[in-house]
């Protein structure tokens, strides 16, 4: 196997660390119901029509879009944890790309910038 193979199999590896460290801490709110607010912020809001936060034009969108596509919290729960773990995927990005630019950095930056993105993946 060449050298190049092998950086790319291990850039893949830490890649996916950030996605599995996610799904591990998530999987079990697949089986959950709704609590709390979720009846108001979540399952009753559509678009323009939650309250608590009228800037936050995004979350509302995700709402009414699945409420169109299922009421179950399963579908909610699943659609949140997308969100959530490509906004992680994001970060590896850019601390990655950022972490490169440091010389100090260069060599560690794709298994540091893993490790603290899954690090801000798990935690709620």
């Amino acid at each position: 196997m060449s050298s190049f193979s092998m950086q790319v199999n291990r850039r893949r590896l830490w890649f996916l660390l950030v996605p599995c460290a996610g799904m591990a801490a998530y999987l079990n709110s697949f089986g959950g119901v709704f609590l709390l607010d979720d009846y108001a912020t979540a399952a009753g809001a559509g678009l323009g029509e939650s309250h608590l936060w009228p800037l936050r034009w995004l979350v509302d969108l995700t709402f009414a879009a699945n409420r169109m596509l299922s009421a179950f919290p399963a579908g909610y729960h699943a659609v949140n944890t997308a969100i959530h773990l490509a906004a992680g995927l994001l970060l590896f990005g850019i601390l990655r790309r950022t972490l490169l630019r440091l010389p100090f950095f260069a060599g560690e930056a794709e298994p540091l910038a893993a490790v603290c993105a899954a690090a801000w993946t798990v935690h709620p």
